[in-house]
């Protein structure tokens, strides 16, 4: 399964199972604004998020982690449910992962991909056999010991694998997503078209 379908299954389940019954309760617009979202009477999955507008500024918490996302400028709920999930997540300056561009979650399967993609797309690389031979049977729980393997085979990989290993398997944070899908349903929940 390639990052972007996981990206649509995971929307797929937050949308119809996470939020299925949120509301959003958004205070008056001025400077600060404050978003609740969540499912009435309960606090699973509701997320809090509180907006300085003029500052670009929005703090999210709740049930689903905490971040901050900064923008230079001024900035809006429905102009921030506009914004696709890579450029949302770029925006982060403070997670339980750090901030954008290091605070990615890894995905075993998304780094076999990558690798696979590499391999399928540069015939010069010899080393596929090793890679399907070492990696598809392996089970790698974490990126240290993905790279800690990959630094004992490096010379499979071809000349050039310094500059794409690293990022073998990184994928945008599940909660990242999460944040951003509860303020373009509650955007759509709030102003319907």
């Amino acid at each position: 399964m390639s990052s972007r379908d996981l990206l649509k299954k995971q929307e797929k389940e937050i949308r119809e199972g996470w939020f299925k019954n949120h509301e959003a309760t958004i205070s008056p617009p001025d400077e600060i604004c404050l978003l609740t979202w969540g499912e009435p009477k309960t606090i699973h999955y509701k997320i809090w998020y509180i907006l300085h507008e003029a500052h670009g500024t929005l703090m999210v918490y709740g049930d689903l982690g905490e971040a901050i996302y900064r923008w230079h400028g001024g900035v809006n709920f429905q102009g921030i449910a506009s914004f696709n999930l890579d450029y949302f997540h770029g925006k982060t300056c403070a997670s339980e992962l750090g901030r954008a561009p290091e605070n990615y979650e890894w995905d075993e399967k998304e780094a076999k991909r990558t690798i696979f993609e590499h391999f399928k797309y540069n015939s010069d690389c010899k080393g596929y056999k090793k890679f399907k031979d070492s990696y598809l049977s392996k089970t790698l729980h974490n990126k240290q010991e993905f790279l800690h393997q990959v630094h004992q085979d490096i010379d499979i990989f071809g000349y050039d694998a310094w500059e794409w290993i690293y990022g073998a398997g990184d994928v945008i944070p599940v909660r990242c997503q999460a944040h951003l899908i509860g303020i373009k349903m509650a955007c759509e929940w709030r102003y319907p078209k």
